[in-house]
């Protein structure tokens, strides 16, 4: 069982909102008392209409639930934002904001000792908007590589769609500053110019990223993942579930996607299969007909995919063998998102048993649409649970559900969720205590992730 007390220490915590509406994010850290108090907090805000919002201070207060769900309101100078949350375990949760701003994103327990000693190459992928006024705006998205070098020098490559151009191997260098509860500031120089950024230190693994830029420029943020010091090959990557989310280069709208695929380790993709909405257009488990990848030695890949709706292309980074952050590089999808190593061995309903933690963002319509709860399920192709959701702002609190499901032996299943109203998803395991979820509603794009619950875990 959860309670106040499963929520001690330092967190660092991000909200995004997608959506024809524009690209917005709010980030930072904060330290809590295990009593319902946040007692100190920063955070990092930007958006096309609003500019950047810098470290700002904020204090607050929460409330958790036996099961986990729980509510928390967080004060600073530009007024007061109310959340919602799910935790996974004591040192994670998903989190929507729950007011008239739909976001959804995370809350990660802090590493303190990691702060002082953060070194060495880690792996981006950025998602957001190419801002060339409040009124020009276009979905971006970037993957690469950056090397920290313990005393504030930065270098790195990195790979760049903006509204449908792609840009390879573009090398940057900066430098950076790390200052109280692991908030740092980096700056970074390319060809197409400079960026500055602010950044919060989860762990000795894991950075996220804010861009704080006013336009014209790129107003994105993303997760910096610890490479593994190996040498990559065809060899690394091997049965994998994908998931993508970003926007229509053409329109603007919001667009998701999720796969899995194996591998024969000699560059060549086999039982591929993919779901993708298209703010209007659900396309429903394509075969990956055709697919072939190439990785180098650190760990840079890139994969051609093809299925009845053409070809495209990525390029990604792996982090560790069969795990990756990538982007789409052609024209058809600016997006950015995340391989994971699928586990071994086959699936069935029995392979999705227990209490899951989930979260869904995305678009409902023409509005950002934020969706978090609990999933009870029973191991046997139905689930049971309360979800809270955020449609552009308006907000539907504790929503009972019910729904089926079925899961093949990829791991690759469908189901419906009955609340509110009926919705058809489609469900990609990733092993007993994750999977991907993707709305197969056309109006709605929306994807996310499960995981499963343990309140006892560290």
């Amino acid at each position: 069982m959860f309670s106040n007390a499963s929520v001690n220490g330092s967190y660092v915590f991000k909200a995004v909102t997608t959506g024809s509406t524009g690209f917005a994010f709010t980030a930072g850290v904060f330290s809590t008392d295990g009593n319902g108090h946040i007692t100190a907090g920063i955070e990092d805000a930007n958006d096309a209409k609003n500019g950047p919002r810098t470290n700002i201070a904020l204090t607050g207060m929460y409330s958790v639930g036996p099961d986990g769900r729980g509510t928390a309101t967080a004060s600073t100078s530009l007024g007061t934002s109310t959340f919602k949350f799910v935790l996974i375990s004591n040192t994670s949760a998903e989190l929507i904001e729950f007011d008239n701003t739909a976001a959804s994103g995370f809350v990660s327990a802090q590493d303190p000792s990691a702060i002082s000693s953060i070194s060495g190459p880690f792996v981006f992928a950025f998602q957001g908007e190419d801002a060339d006024s409040i009124t020009s705006l276009g979905p971006a998205s970037s993957v690469g590589q950056i090397v920290l070098n313990g005393s504030g020098a930065v270098s790195g490559i990195l790979d760049v769609n903006e509204r449908g151009t792609f840009s390879a191997n573009v090398p940057f260098t900066g430098n950076y500053t790390i200052g109280p509860q692991g908030r740092g500031t980096a700056v970074s120089s390319a060809s197409y110019g400079t960026s500055t950024y602010v950044f919060y230190i989860v762990n000795a693994k894991t950075i996220e990223f804010l861009n704080v830029d006013p336009i014209p420029g790129l107003i994105e943020t993303g997760t910096a993942v610890a490479q593994q010091s190996v040498s990559f090959g065809n060899g690394s990557l091997g049965s994998s579930v994908f998931l993508l989310s970003g926007g229509d280069p053409s329109t603007g709208v919001t667009l998701v996607a999720a796969g899995r695929f194996d591998t024969d380790g000699a560059g060549n993709i086999q039982n591929g299969v993919m779901d993708g909405n298209d703010h209007g257009i659900f396309s429903d488990s394509l075969p990956l007909s055709a697919g072939s990848y190439s990785i180098a030695s650190n760990g840079r890949g890139t994969i051609s995919a093809t299925t009845t709706k053409g070809t495209s292309t990525f390029v990604f980074w792996l982090t560790s063998p069969g795990n990756a952050q990538l982007i789409e590089s052609d024209t058809f999808g600016v997006a950015s998102g995340t391989v994971l190593a699928q586990q071994s061995g086959s699936f069935s309903e029995s392979s999705m048993q227990g209490n899951f933690a989930f979260a869904l963002g995305g678009a409902s319509g023409s509005h950002p649409f934020a969706g978090l709860g609990q999933i009870a399920s029973n191991g046997a192709g139905g689930f049971t649970g309360k979800e809270d959701v955020n449609v552009g702002g308006s907000t539907a609190p504790n929503v009972a559900f019910t729904g089926t499901y079925s899961i093949g032996q990829n791991g690759h299943g469908t189901g419906t969720v009955t609340g509110v109203r009926t919705t058809p998803v489609r469900v990609l395991l990733i092993n007993q205590s994750a999977a991907v979820f993707i709305s197969a509603d056309p109006g709605e794009p929306l994807i996310g992730l499960a995981e499963k619950q343990c309140s006892d875990c560290h």
